[in-house]
């Protein structure tokens, strides 16, 4: 059986390239989008259509919506990866209608940031602010 290498579009590569490497070194071809994490540019469907193209998964981010006309027009992605806490960006049933895997892969960052802003919102609240 001949090894296929397997390709993954990015829209909004982090600024820590340590997803990149991973996929890298587990033979993966990536296509990264001209936005990073915290770019505030805005993808129109189109132009996430023509970065998404053949790729067999996607690694999302919060900032751009994955919804069904997208989804029903990149028919070769089999996987939709959202690196945060939740999946709210991405058209779950239109992807599960298709038999498309929607996860998420939610990191400690994500857990401190969450518990930071309760402790901020408790002391807001206890102050009266």
């Amino acid at each position: 059986m001949e090894n296929q290498r397997r390709k993954v579009s990015i829209p909004r590569p982090a600024y820590t390239p340590t997803t990149q490497d991973l996929l890298r070194a587990a033979g993966c071809e990536l296509i990264l989008g001209r936005y990073g994490w915290f770019d505030p540019g805005r993808y129109q469907r189109s132009e996430l259509i023509e970065l998404i193209g053949d790729a067999d998964a996607v690694v999302t981010s919060p900032f751009d919506t994955y919804e069904k006309e997208l989804i029903e027009t990149c028919r070769n992605v089999r996987a939709y990866v959202c690196p945060v806490i939740g999946v709210d960006k991405i058209d779950v049933a239109a992807a599960t209608r298709l038999g498309v895997l929607v996860c998420n892969s939610p990191a400690w960052e994500n857990f401190a940031g969450l518990a930071e802003a309760a402790v901020g919102l408790i002391v807001a609240l206890v102050k009266g602010l």
